[in-house]
């Protein structure tokens, strides 16, 4: 009967791709919605697992987490409160400050683009006149810069706009909210029970396996939420605050640019610094030479001694292998793609490199057991025979 098994399996198998092929349009409708439907809980889930993180700070290093204190259920509750106080202290400061006042950056910046513009082809007028460039180069130059300068405009009232609705998209949805709370405060029952699932219907060694690929899963993305957050916080701030000293324009923009890109690894801080160039270059062209310098120092700095002390080895990926990860999941999921492949990626190169340790020690110890005794052969041991 155990013969027949593997085929009948493969059968099944290959007729139910055949009709998800068939019907990929109907199949692809039907996630769609069932992914809207769903939406709630995929973003309470995501908020919880953020939370998570301090959440699990304060029970476990402030609250000195001990499930046979009778103060259990009370530090709990204090853990979960305080988790959400921090939330919402960061969703106030967004609306409160960061909103008004980038948003007032960027409408004094639209309101003299078109000086802005002028000063800039003036000065770029001046270079060609001294280079005595050809007038078909000093057009192109003209269409790029003219191309790029629209670009910027379409793309810094959008800021304010992914900002809000990022920010109120989380606050306003209460559903989402009160799933969050749901999953962050049942957290222990939720484990309990996929546990009692597993031990019914999986055997031990998928039991070992599956726990391994899920903790392999959360230091990874735990690590990763916490470095690139960090890092971009720090990286902000500094360019906040040198921007003021050094007297660029619109240090609050820049600073806000710079920190919300160098999100995104490897290529979130070229993407940064090609809007901030841009607004220097048309405020006070020859302050831009300045901030390209002083960008290249710091992100210098940030990739030999800000990020290694912070976001530490949490990926274990090469440099290309990120970079390879950002571009695919950007081209399938746009920015969450960009945050979500590295880690992901991580995860599968852990358990591959794993997977090979593993295979590669069996193979070598089977080659070890069949290879022949050199004892069993000597001269010694078949006289004694």
């Amino acid at each position: 009967m155990n013969r027949f098994k593997k085929p009948v399996f493969l059968v099944t198998y290959g007729l139910i791709l055949y009709f998800f092929l068939l019907r990929f349009e109907v199949f692809s409708g039907v996630m769609l919605k069932l992914l809207n439907l769903t939406k709630p809980f995929i973003w309470g889930f995501a908020l919880a697992y953020i939370l998570n993180i301090p959440y699990t700070y304060f029970l476990t290093k402030l609250f000195k987490n001990n499930k046979r204190d009778p103060r259990y259920k009370l530090k709990k509750s204090l853990s979960l409160i305080a988790s959400y106080l921090i939330f919402f202290f960061i969703i106030g400061f967004i609306f409160s400050m960061l909103i008004p006042q980038l948003g007032e950056s960027i409408n004094i910046f639209m309101a003299n683009s078109t000086e802005y513009y002028q000063t800039l082809q003036n000065y770029l007028t001046d270079i060609v006149t001294k280079l005595k460039l050809e007038p078909s180069i000093w057009n192109e130059i003209q269409k790029a810069i003219m191309s790029l300068v629209e670009v910027l405009k379409g793309l810094l009232p959008s800021l304010i706009g992914v900002v809000t609705s990022t920010a109120s998209g989380l606050v306003n949805l209460l559903g989402t909210l009160f799933i969050s709370v749901y999953f962050l405060a049942s957290k222990e029952t939720l484990m309990s029970l996929v546990t009692r699932t597993l031990d019914a219907f999986a055997t031990n060694k998928t039991k070992t396996k599956l726990k391994h690929v899920l903790e392999v899963t959360d230091q990874t993305f735990r690590g990763f939420i916490i470095g690139q957050l960090t890092d971009a916080l720090i990286i902000g701030i500094i360019t906040f605050v040198c921007s003021s000293l050094f007297g660029f324009p619109y240090p609050i923009l820049l600073g806000f640019l710079a920190g919300v890109t160098n999100v995104i690894p490897v290529i979130g801080p070229f993407i940064g610094a090609v809007p901030c160039v841009l607004i220097i270059l048309m405020v006070e062209p020859t302050k831009a030479i300045w901030y390209v310098i002083f960008i290249t120092i710091l992100q210098q700095i940030d990739g030999n001694f800000i990020c290694p002390k912070i976001v530490g080895d949490s990926t274990g990926l090469d440099g290309l292998w990120i970079l390879l990860a950002v571009i695919v999941g950007g081209g399938f999921f746009g920015v969450v793609g960009c945050l979500l492949a590295v880690p992901l990626c991580a995860v599968a190169f852990k358990l591959y490199e794993e997977f090979l340790s593993h295979r590669l020690t069996t193979e070598n110890a089977s080659s070890s057991d069949s290879a022949p005794n050199p004892q069993s052969t000597s001269p010694r041991s078949r006289r004694s025979h």
